[in-house]
């Protein structure tokens, strides 16, 4: 009876393994870009970096439908995700100025010209 209960132990080490191999791989992977349209699309014309993270001012032309405007000042902080375009991870230092992007915000953004928010997420596409 013993040989039947020593493979149960077993398995049971193996799925908390293995489960713990793919939480460990699902916290390492990039965050994915979100599935709704930017908050705004266009180039970064100026760029002031600061110890918590940048301020960017972002310009664009026609936008996709659901963006917010043409013209925004995109705050980044600490909880920014910033990637490249291939899903890469990237960081403040590579946003300069006439880098394209796409930002979406997080909570209210300020509805002066231009608009004023926390950027969420930012991709960068090209220079």
């Amino acid at each position: 009876m013993s040989g039947l209960t020593r493979p149960l132990p077993t398995r049971l080490v193996m799925a908390a393994l293995l489960g713990g191999v793919l939480l460990l791989s699902s916290v390492a992977c990039s965050p994915k870009q979100p599935s709704d349209p930017a908050g705004i699309t266009g180039q970064i014309t100026s760029i002031e970096k600061t110890a918590e993270g940048a301020s960017m001012l972002v310009e664009g032309g026609e936008q996709p439908a659901g963006a917010v405007s043409d013209k925004a000042m995109c705050r980044i902080d600490g909880k920014t995700t910033i990637q490249r375009a291939d899903g890469s991870e990237a960081t403040v230092d590579d946003l300069t100025v006439g880098t394209n992007v796409r930002v979406w915000f997080t909570g209210a953004v300020a509805e002066s010209y231009p608009v004023q928010g926390t950027a969420s997420f930012v991709v960068i596409d090209a220079k």
